[in-house]
């Protein structure tokens, strides 16, 4: 499924994934790789623990594909 809109995304996850997707999205666009934004969302305390990570990146990549409000 494509999101078209940022409030499909919400209805369907949650604000807090909505930012997440939007706080990646917009780091790789800065040109900075998988492992750099990981450590980034750690340092900026976006997640707070390594688990947090895993799951939030995990989810991040299964659905920045289906992202179509860029």
């Amino acid at each position: 499924m494509v999101y078209k809109t940022q409030t499909e995304f919400i209805k369907k996850n949650s604000t807090h994934k909505y930012g997440i997707v939007e706080y990646c999205h917009h780091h790789e666009e800065l040109g900075l790789s998988s492992t750099q934004i990981q450590a980034k969302l750690l340092i900026d305390n976006i997640v707070k623990s390594p688990r947090s990570l895993y799951d939030n990146w995990k989810f991040y990549q299964n659905n920045k594909h289906s992202i179509g409000w860029k």
